[in-house]
């Protein structure tokens, strides 16, 4: 019995183009819906400038009119609304850390420590250890996919933050990676 190796390749080779242009099809297809579908997604309107006490904080929830979240980290408010919803919004894993003060649950990676119970937490009683760490998750927050909102304890002798612009690009490829090391009760 003989094969027609010829014909048996370039068999193959058509059965392989086919299935490339029809994987890239697909992919074009896809991305093409998923940008129709975020740019048609209403954006919250960034917050206007003024200061928040953490009672205020608690307000930014994920359960207000608009739905937006905030946290802070470190003196420092995140607007995680747009890019936070699947870690911080209704019924999602960390929804405890929605509208709080996160540092010392961050530093000490136990999410139970997120409730301080609407007081300050000056974070004073802090390991070198724990707050390099609380400084790492500060930046990765800092990233591009989080608008910054400011907080200057030199200048408020209360517990007020202040909205400003959105921070610099510093990267945030370990964020999500380590929210999966939190401890949830």
């Amino acid at each position: 019995m003989s094969y027609d190796w010829e014909s048996f390749g370039s068999w193959v080779l058509i059965t392989i183009s086919v299935i490339c242009m029809s994987a890239g099809l697909i992919g074009a297809i896809y991305h093409a819906l998923r940008r129709r579908r975020s740019s048609s997604k209403t954006r919250t309107p960034k917050l206007p400038m003024r200061d928040f006490t953490l009672e205020e904080l608690q307000q930014f929830d994920g359960n207000g009119p608009d739905g937006r979240i905030l946290l802070a980290v470190n003196g420092n408010v995140f607007d995680v609304t747009e890019n936070g919803q699947n870690f911080y919004g209704k019924g999602a894993p960390y929804c405890l850390f929605a509208g709080k003060d996160v540092s010392r649950a961050l530093a000490c990676f136990k999410a139970e420590l997120a409730e301080t119970g609407g007081r300050y937490d000056d974070l004073s009683d802090l390991s070198q250890v724990e707050m390099d760490r609380l400084r790492e998750w500060e930046l990765q927050f800092s990233g591009e996919l989080f608008a910054h909102i400011y907080w200057n304890p030199r200048t408020s002798r209360d517990t007020r933050f202040s909205v400003c612009s959105p921070a610099p690009h510093l990267g945030l490829t370990r964020t999500f990676i380590s929210l999966a090391f939190l401890k949830i009760s």
